[in-house]
């Protein structure tokens, strides 16, 4: 399925969400790359498993490293976790 995606503040997140998703639980993924690489879109068959298996998946994108620094980017995920706990309701979770 196609993500919508979402500006959580630092960068961008992806939802993936089944049509009539409702109350379902959340996997929050945080891509790998040592803090230097990657990116949300990397997230292989994932969605539709969990999709399949009755999951609301999000996939996020930080600030990477040198540019930013690992306190940085721990406050980026904190803030995506945020905005995802307040508004996932809205899309399915």
């Amino acid at each position: 399925p196609e993500p919508q995606t979402l500006d959580y503040g630092p960068a961008k997140l992806d939802i993936y969400a089944s049509a009539g998703a409702n109350k379902l639980p959340v996997v929050f993924f945080v891509h790998g790359g040592a803090w230097r690489f990657g990116k949300r879109s990397q997230v292989g068959a994932k969605p539709d498993f969990l999709l399949a298996n009755g999951f609301v998946f999000v996939s996020i994108d930080y600030r990477m490293l040198p540019e930013a620094d690992v306190a940085t980017q721990a406050g980026d995920i904190e803030k995506a976790y945020a905005y995802v706990r307040a508004s996932i309701a809205q899309h399915g979770g």
